[in-house]
């Protein structure tokens, strides 16, 4: 296969996921306020918390006006919700992998319910697209999200990043072994296998190819991403049906209803950040849909809250966390952060903060 094999997956992208992204800029920049840093360290210094040197905090307070339009008010902790090369999201990217293989199935008019077979050279591996997304996201299962970036192929998921306005983010690295950088030693998601997609009596064939590395930049052949794109295409997952369609996601219903299923499901491991919010939150009861990522000590959710019996105008947030020391390390934050946002401080004390000092970016970063 020739070095130009890719294009026409980028072509693809291009052709499927260009949303008018100024538009869609406009439109977000409409509904939100600007990052305020300064105002939550304020919070959780008041609350007798300091955190780790290496914590890193976004949220996202959504107002419901009275006309109906919602309003995001964003906060982070000292700026740090832009920080992108010196951490480790671990398995939180792998909503990103689930997302963009299902635009791509259901821009060839695949539903949840078609099968991909996988031609490696050991032999083939078939499974539905609806059980790849779930191992993904619920039990984090590293090699169904190696097999949804095989979908789509190397160049063409990181492209989809562009396409969605979220450019600080870059894959370099996969959480299999499948495929071995000779440098590195470390996984690599640049070589994608053949495989076939079929529902019925429709098929779809796409060839193997390989990406070319050297377009793409991450520290440590890593994966980069910063708080705020992870909570942006959480944003757009959980508030489909709200934001403007020129914000939408290219997916259907159900293909919405399973990334929120999976999100919501039952995990074993990495609530840290989950249960310190609802300990936080009570005697309120929230509803939670997150995705955990732990490695090299790094532990990170980014988690929709719903407080559908709080009072006042905001009952939706995102909570994006990151911090290092281990699986435990944001249970103490997540805690007081939930006590932070029940009691509405964000919201009461915003506008006396001083205007504060603000972490630009966002969509579009």
């Amino acid at each position: 296969m020739n070095k130009w094999s890719f294009v026409p997956w980028l072509i693809l992208l291009v052709f499927i996921f260009k949303p008018a992204l100024g538009a869609q800029m406009d439109s977000n920049q409409a509904s939100q306020d600007p990052v305020n840093s300064e105002l939550l360290p304020s919070l959780l210094q008041a609350a007798g918390y300091t955190p780790d040197p290496s914590f890193k905090a976004y949220i996202i307070a959504f107002e419901r006006k009275p006309d109906g339009k919602t309003v995001q008010h964003r906060f982070d902790y000292k700026g740090t919700s832009l920080d992108r090369d010196n951490w480790w999201p671990a398995s939180m990217v792998k909503l990103y992998a689930a997302v963009a293989a299902l635009e791509v199935l259901h821009a060839k008019k695949f539903s949840t319910k078609a099968s991909i077979t996988f031609h490696y050279e050991d032999g083939d591996v078939t499974q539905t697209i609806t059980k790849l997304v779930r191992q993904a996201i619920t039990p984090s299962n590293n090699t169904a999200f190696d097999r949804l970036v095989e979908i789509i192929g190397f160049d063409a998921m990181n492209q989809w990043f562009q396409t969605k306005g979220i450019k600080d983010t870059v894959f370099l690295r996969s959480y299999t072994r499948r495929v071995v950088d000779k440098i590195t030693n470390l996984g690599t998601p640049r070589e994608s296998s053949a495989l076939t997609v079929t529902e019925g009596a429709k098929t779809w064939k796409v060839p193997a190819r390989k990406g070319d590395d050297k377009v793409w930049h991450c520290p440590n052949q890593g994966n980069c991403t910063t708080l705020q794109n992870l909570a942006e295409i959480l944003r757009r997952v959980m508030m489909h049906e709200q934001i403007p369609e020129n914000q939408r996601l290219k997916l259907g219903r159900t293909e919405i209803e399973l990334l929120r299923s999976a999100l919501s499901g039952k995990r074993t491991r990495g609530l840290g950040v989950v249960n310190g919010l609802k300990a936080g939150f009570e005697p309120h009861v929230i509803k939670c849909f997150n995705k955990p990522g732990y490695a090299y000590q790094w532990f990170s959710d980014h988690v929709f809250v719903s407080c559908q019996d709080c009072e006042g105008p905001v009952k939706e947030w995102i909570v994006a966390m990151a911090g290092h020391g281990g699986r435990d390390v944001l249970d103490e934050g997540a805690k007081i952060i939930g006590q932070i946002l029940v009691s509405g401080s964000l919201m009461d004390e915003r506008g006396s903060s001083g205007g504060g000092r603000t972490a630009t970016g966002g969509q579009g970063q």
